[in-house]
């Protein structure tokens, strides 16, 4: 897609160029061929008339163009905001239980199947470090694992024995 930017500094240019060349020359030729103090006056209201006709037209493509690309704008965002509540959906519904982290381990977000398997809410468990579900049953090296891999943005498959709110015990 061409930047915006270029685009509206193209037209300005453009537009400096043609009322530049307007001003100096129509005046020039205007004064060449007409020897009429009356018709010149009427020519210059006339110039006058076809320098703003000129200005609104190209105002007129500037606008215009610009309400296409927000309106396309508009619409993509509405697309990827549907799609992003049909995965938000997805994930709230699912029999997994799905548990979000920033990269050091601090809990961002909980499903709802989350909150049922472990007996914490969600106020209870955002904001809290992973470890509020270690049961001290996984070896350090399994957790070691989960993370190299995950945050070098791999898919980590495998169990954990985790420790409910109550202090049972859960795969």
């Amino acid at each position: 897609m061409n930047d915006p930017r270029g685009s509206a500094a193209r037209t300005a240019i453009g537009y400096a160029v043609f009322a530049g060349a307007w001003i100096f020359l129509s005046d020039a030729v205007a004064t060449a061929l007409v020897r009429d103090p009356h018709t010149l006056e009427t020519v210059s209201v006339v110039k006058g008339w076809v320098f703003v006709a000129v200005t609104a037209g190209l105002l007129y493509l500037r606008v215009r163009d610009q309400l296409t690309r927000w309106s396309a704008e508009v619409e993509r965002r509405q697309h990827s905001e549907a799609q992003l509540r049909r995965i938000s959906r997805a994930v709230e519904q699912s029999p997994a239980s799905v548990v979000v982290t920033d990269p050091h381990g601090v809990i961002e977000y909980v499903n709802e199947k989350f909150t049922k398997v472990s007996g914490h809410t969600r106020e209870e468990a955002i904001g809290q470090h992973t470890r509020l579900l270690k049961s001290g049953q996984t070896p350090p090296e399994v957790y070691a694992a989960l993370w190299q891999t995950i945050t070098a943005g791999g898919e980590w498959r495998g169990e954990l024995l985790n420790r409910r709110k109550n202090g049972e015990l859960f795969w």
